[in-house]
């Protein structure tokens, strides 16, 4: 009589598997239906469409094609003129457009339709910058003062317009009347420069404004006096000051801290804790080329994945992925493969959209760039593998890990008894 019996067989204990994050980048230029591969901004809609504002007319993806929406000198309707500068989806789902040559159009997806507003229409005076416009490397120095650059929304559904020169519109959409928010030298509490790269609404409901020349700049909720200001400018005499008057772009992390790209001064963060202080208080976090591995001090643009690590857009040292928790940066134009490389250092805008797929959008022809988390690899441990991390049968039944996070593999032992 044969007698077959069954041993569970616990073989080995492993502590920690290998891991690596690998990316894939896929570029999309106008060989692939863009109408132009110069990307100044990106948004996803509330349906889900990607839109991207090139310097030849306004993009939208769905996935699979490109649609593209230019000027159409017979139709008032369409969008005013090609240049894409700013976009912005406000709070009922309207697309905001706004261009080089001063127009923010309002396009109504039910009806397809744009409806123009002439930025100059707005301004209560004129104030030309102080500055040349020479020392920027897009094509923003070429511009004229009115161009808009930002739009965002407040919670009272007043849209916030940046211009290139000429300050802030502050555009109440049902009335379409506007507030012009502007810098005069008359006034100490007032905008600290006209030239306006980028406006953040945070979470706490404050307006934040960065500035090409006068500093970071924070609207002060008082309405005595609806249009003052904190300045948070460069001070060599204070250790924490923000590193460049010149900033360019903004962003507000999960955490609520606030991070702003500059020109020259790299990377700075303004922490939670430090947003209500006043500027003579407040301490900012540097990240240069002196003090870290940031590629570029120029950083045009940021963002956070769902892996919490901020994306880097640089002009001049491409994308780096920076982990706030280790405050290490990787570049990946360096690390990248020949087979697998990311095709631009001159990066215009970034975005994440709701899936995680983080967008980059390139300078002078590159287009916009998708880049995507590879899904987890398994390495593969059996009889075979090297050093002592192997099992001692290829046949495995269960697993199970213990108190101490050490992973138990269970075998079938086959004996036969006669």
């Amino acid at each position: 009589m044969t007698i077959l019996k069954a041993i569970l067989i616990f073989s080995l204990s492993i502590s920690s598997f290998p891991q690596t994050e690998e990316y894939i980048f896929k570029q999309f230029t106008d060989a692939d239906g863009l109408s132009q591969s110069t990307i100044f901004s990106m948004i996803q809609d509330q349906e889900g469409y990607l839109w991207l504002g090139t310097i030849d007319g306004l993009n939208r993806y769905d996935g699979y094609e490109f649609r593209v929406y230019v000027n159409d000198p017979a139709d008032p309707t369409s969008v005013s003129d090609n240049f894409i500068s700013a976009l912005y989806e406000d709070q009922e789902g309207y697309i905001w457009v706004g261009t080089v040559n001063g127009y923010f159009n309002r396009y109504n997806r039910k009806n397809e339709v744009f409806k123009r507003y002439f930025i100059n229409d707005f301004f209560s005076t004129t104030k030309n910058p102080d500055t040349n416009f020479y020392e920027y490397p897009l094509a923003f120095s070429r511009n004229q003062i009115n161009t808009v650059t930002s739009i965002t929304e407040d919670n009272e559904g007043y849209l916030w317009i940046g211009t290139w020169g000429n300050g802030i519109i502050k555009f109440d959409k049902k009335k379409e009347k506007a507030e012009h928010i502007y810098y005069d030298k008359n006034n100490p509490s007032g905008l600290n420069s006209n030239r306006i790269l980028d406006i953040l609404f945070d979470t706490d409901g404050e307006i934040w404004v960065a500035t090409f020349g006068g500093g970071l700049n924070k609207l002060i909720q008082n309405k005595s006096n609806p249009a003052s200001f904190y300045l948070y400018t460069s001070n060599n005499n204070f250790n924490h000051s923000i590193s460049d008057n010149k900033t360019i772009s903004l962003f507000e992390d999960k955490d609520r801290n606030i991070w702003i790209g500059t020109f020259y001064g790299g990377l700075n963060k303004l922490d939670a804790n430090n947003k209500r202080l006043q500027p003579k208080e407040a301490k900012f976090v540097v990240y240069n080329q002196k003090n870290s591995r940031i590629s570029n001090n120029t950083v045009l643009a940021i963002q956070q994945n769902f892996d919490s690590y901020l994306w880097i857009g640089t002009f001049g040292g491409g994308i780096d992925r920076f982990d706030i928790n280790t405050g290490s940066f990787i570049n990946f134009s360096n690390i990248s493969s020949q087979q697998n490389a990311f095709p631009d250092v001159e990066i215009l805008s970034l975005f994440v959209d709701r899936s995680g797929i983080i967008w980059a959008g390139s300078h002078l022809g590159e287009g916009v760039t998708k880049i995507q988390k590879i899904k987890l690899k398994f390495d593969i441990i059996n009889s075979k593998s090297p050093g002592n991390l192997k099992l001692n049968d290829d046949v495995v039944w269960s697993l199970f890990k213990d108190k101490k996070e050490n992973l138990w593999v269970g075998h079938i032992e086959v004996v036969l008894m006669f």
